[in-house]
C-alpha cells in the first residue's frame, strides 16, 4: 500500500508546513509531509531564494530539476554558514560544493548533496538530504550556472515532539492533493483525521470512477466504502449513518451527480475518533481530494447545493437534487426557471429533495432559495442534459469579435437580438514590459480591444474576453504562464470593474500549425491547464476552453472546465438558420460531459445588424440570460 504525498501550498517561502491532512493545530504533520514545488526562471549567474526550512522537522529531503544546468543550495540561517554551495571563488564553497556524491555531518546531523553533476539523470537534477533532526532553520537557493526554468520540491519524515492530537483550527479549507491511483488498487491519504474537527466535508474528483473509503484508525473499522463490509458504501446512491455521535454521509459510488469518481463524505458534529481516508481505484483515473471544516452548518450562512442530479433525461422525466444545512428545517422556496411543477420533499439528516419537470428544453437553469420572509438565502444554476434533439428556441443568442471585423456599431448589434458578446483581448506572448503598440503590430495585442469591449458593455451586452493560445511559440510551462500573465495585464481592469463573462483560453490552429505534430496529448492539457489555473489565481475567476473536434477528443483531464465548441461546414457561404446547424452539425462533447457554448457558424454577419465584416461567428448558450449570469457569478 502506498501513501499519497499531500502537497501543502509554499508559494515562494516554504514555511511551518506540515503534510497529510493539516487542519491547523500547532502539532500538524507529525508524519511528515510534502511541499508544493516552487518554480521559477533562475537568471544566469543570479542567485533566487526559495525559501525556509524549520527546525526539527526529520529526514528532509529537497530535489531540484531544471532543464538547464541550475544548482541548489542551502545555508544555515543562524549564521549565514554555506552547507551546499557551488561557486566560482573557491573561498565561497559550501561544505559540500563538488561534481559528485558526498556527504558531511552537520550540528547534528548528516547532509548528503548529489554534486553539481546532478543524480545522474543530467545537470540541473540534483538533490539534498538531511538524515536525522534539524537543529536549526536551514535556507534554500538556487543558483544560475546556466539560465534555466527550475522546480523545487520538498518533504519530510516527520516532526520532533510532535503530537497529532493538537487542538485543530476552528475552520479553513485545507490544499488540495493529488495522485493517480491505479486499478484495483487501494492509496492512503497520508495524515490522520484527529478528534475534534468540526462539520468535515471531503470531495474526491476523478475522471474515472475512483471511489472513497473512510476508516477509525484506532479500531481499524470501515466506516465507508464499496466492497468491504463498510457501514455505508455498498450503495450506488445517497447513505447516511451515526458512528461514535458522529453522522456520517456519503453521496454513494455513483457519485455525486455529476459523474462516476466525484463523491464526497461529510461529517457532521465533531470528530470523536481518530480517522484514516483512502482511495480505491475502481478504475485507474487521477484523483483529487479536496477538504474543509468548520460551522458550515451552525446555522449562521446560508445553505449550500451539496449535490446535483446531472445524467441524460427525458424532458418528461423529473429532475432530482440535493440540498444540506440546518436551514432546510424552516420553511423554505426553492424554485427553478422552466419548472412547472414545485415538490419539495423533507427528510432526516437535514436533506431535502427537490423535483421538478422541465417545461422547456435542457441547458443551464437559474434557481433559488428563499426563506419564508422572501429573502434570498442561495442563488444557483442546474445544468439539465438531454439525449434527445430538443427545442433550441429559448437559448440564448450570442457573437465573438476581434480586430477581423472592423468597426462594429454596438448598439444596432443590442438591438439583434444579442445577449452575449466575447471579444478577443490578447495572442501569444510578448515580454510584460513591451508598449502596446509594439504588442498590436505584432498581433499581441488585439487592436480593437477597448473600443469593443467598452462599446459591447455600455449597450448592456454581457461580454467576456478571450486568449488565443500560442503553444507553439511559448513552449512548455512557463510558456503557458507568460501567456496567462499577458492576457491578466490587459484583462484584469475589466474583470475587476464590471460583471464578466469567464475568462477564454481559445485552443485551435493557428496559421495552419497543428499542436499534435509538437505536443502529446498529455503535454498539451498540462499546457492549457497552466494557463487555466494561473489566470484562476490573477483574476479569480474560473476560466472556460474554446475548442471544436480535432482538440476535445485530444485534451484530457480539463473536464472541470466548460466547454465552448465550434462545429459548422468549413466552407458553408449560404445564408442558413440556427435549425438547419442544429440538425446537421450539432456538436458532441468529446472528453467533457458536455458543452456550454455553441459556435455554429463563421458567415453569420447576415443576421446581426451592426457588423458588416464578411465573416461573424455566432453562438448560443445552454440556458437563458438569466441562467447566464449566474453561471459567471459561480464561477468567481
Amino acid at each position: 500500500m502506498r501513501k499519497i504525498s499531500v502537497i501543502i501550498s509554499i508559494s515562494l517561502l516554504i514555511n511551518n508546513l506540515y503534510g497529510g491532512f493539516n487542519f491547523g493545530g500547532e502539532n500538524g504533520g507529525c508524519n511528515g509531509g510534502t511541499g508544493d514545488p516552487f518554480k521559477q526562471q533562475i537568471k544566469y549567474y543570479k542567485t533566487v531564494t526559495v525559501g525556509t526550512i524549520d527546525k526539527g522537522l526529520k529526514d528532509i529531503k529537497i530535489s531540484l530539476k531544471s532543464d538547464n544546468d541550475v544548482d541548489i543550495q542551502l545555508y544555515d540561517k543562524s549564521n549565514g554558514k554555506a552547507i551546499v554551495k557551488w561557486a566560482s571563488n573557491p573561498k565561497d564553497y559550501g561544505l559540500l560544493h563538488g561534481a559528485i556524491k558526498r556527504s558531511k555531518s552537520y550540528n547534528g546531523v548528516t547532509i548528503t548533496y548529489s554534486g553539481y553533476n546532478g543524480d545522474g539523470t543530467g545537470k540541473g537534477h540534483e538533490y539534498i538530504e538531511i538524515l536525522g533532526t534539524s537543529k536549526n532553520d536551514f535556507e534554500m537557493k538556487a543558483f544560475g550556472f546556466k539560465s534555466g526554468y527550475a522546480v523545487v520540491d520538498y518533504s519530510w519524515g516527520g516532526k520532533e515532539n510532535c503530537s497529532e492530537n493538537s487542538t485543530p483550527s476552528a475552520s479553513g479549507v485545507g490544499e488540495p492533493f493529488e495522485q493517480q491511483i491505479p486499478y484495483n488498487d487501494v492509496v492512503e491519504v497520508d495524515g490522520t483525521i484527529p478528534p475534534g474537527i468540526n462539520n468535515l466535508y471531503i470531495s474526491l474528483k476523478s475522471k474515472n470512477d475512483v471511489d472513497v473509503q473512510l476508516f477509525d484508525k484506532d479500531t481499524g473499522k470501515a466506516l465507508v466504502g464499496w466492497g468491504i463490509s463498510a457501514l455505508i458504501g455498498n450503495d450506488f446512491g445517497y447513505a447516511t449513518t451515526p458512528y461514535k455521535g458522529m453522522t456520517i454521509e456519503y453521496s454513494g459510488y455513483g457519485g455525486d451527480g455529476t459523474g462516476l469518481g466525484h463523491e464526497y463524505i461529510k461529517i457532521t458534529g465533531k470528530t470523536t475518533t481518530n480517522l484514516i481516508m483512502k482511495a480505491y481505484g475502481y478504475k485507474a483515473g487521477f484523483a483529487r481530494i479536496d477538504y474543509k471544516w468548520g460551522s458550515d452548518d451552525n446555522g449562521n450562512n446560508k445553505p449550500t447545493i451539496s449535490s446535483i442530479k446531472y445524467g441524460k433525461i427525458q424532458l418528461k422525466q423529473k429532475l432530482t437534487f440535493q440540498i444540506n444545512g440546518n436551514y432546510l428545517k424552516d420553511n423554505l422556496n426553492l424554485f427553478i426557471e422552466d419548472c412547472v411543477s414545485n415538490n419539495i420533499i423533507y427528510n432526516t439528516n437535514n436533506l431535502v429533495k427537490f423535483q421538478c419537470l422541465p417545461k422547456y428544453t435542457a441547458g443551464y437553469k437559474y434557481g433559488v432559495i428563499k426563506n419564508k420572509q422572501n429573502k434570498i438565502l442561495k442563488e444557483f444554476t442546474v445544468f439539465i442534459k438531454d439525449n434527445e434533439s430538443v427545442s433550441h428556441y429559448d437559448y440564448l443568442q450570442g457573437i465573438d469579435v476581434s480586430h477581423y471585423q472592423g468597426y462594429i456599431d454596438w448598439s444596432k448589434v443590442a438591438n439583434s437580438n444579442v445577449k452575449f458578446a466575447y471579444i478577443k483581448a490578447t495572442e501569444g506572448y510578448l515580454d510584460l514590459n513591451t508598449p502596446e503598440s509594439t504588442l498590436i503590430s505584432k498581433s499581441a495585442l488585439d487592436s480593437k480591444l477597448k473600443y469593443n469591449i467598452q462599446n459591447s458593455i455600455s449597450n448592456n451586452i454581457f461580454s467576456g474576453l478571450y486568449h488565443f493560445a500560442r503553444p507553439d511559440l511559448n513552449k512548455g510551462l512557463i510558456g503557458a504562464e507568460n501567456e496567462a500573465k499577458h492576457f491578466v495585464r490587459f484583462s484584469k481592469y475589466y474583470y475587476k470593474n464590471y460583471k464578466m463573462l469567464p475568462p477564454v483560453v481559445d485552443v485551435e490552429n493557428p496559421n495552419n500549425i497543428n499542436f499534435k505534430n509538437i505536443y502529446s496529448s498529455n503535454d498539451l492539457s498540462l499546457w492549457i491547464k497552466k494557463w487555466l489555473e494561473t489566470v484562476e489565481k490573477e483574476l479569480g475567476i474560473k476560466p472556460i476552453i474554446y475548442t471544436y473536434g480535432g482538440y476535445h477528443n485530444y485534451l484530457s483531464g480539463l473536464n472541470g472546465y466548460d466547454l465552448w465548441v465550434a462545429r459548422y461546414p468549413k466552407n458553408d457561404g449560404q445564408f442558413r438558420t440556427l435549425n438547419w446547424f442544429w440538425e446537421k452539425y450539432r456538436p458532441t462533447s468529446g472528453n467533457w460531459n458536455d458543452w456550454i457554448i455553441w459556435q455554429y457558424t463563421s458567415k453569420g454577419t447576415g443576421y446581426v445588424n451592426g457588423v458588416n465584416s464578411s465573416g461573424l461567428d455566432r453562438n448560443i448558450f445552454r440556458g437563458t440570460l438569466k441562467a447566464m449570469k449566474q453561471w459567471a457569478k459561480d464561477k468567481k
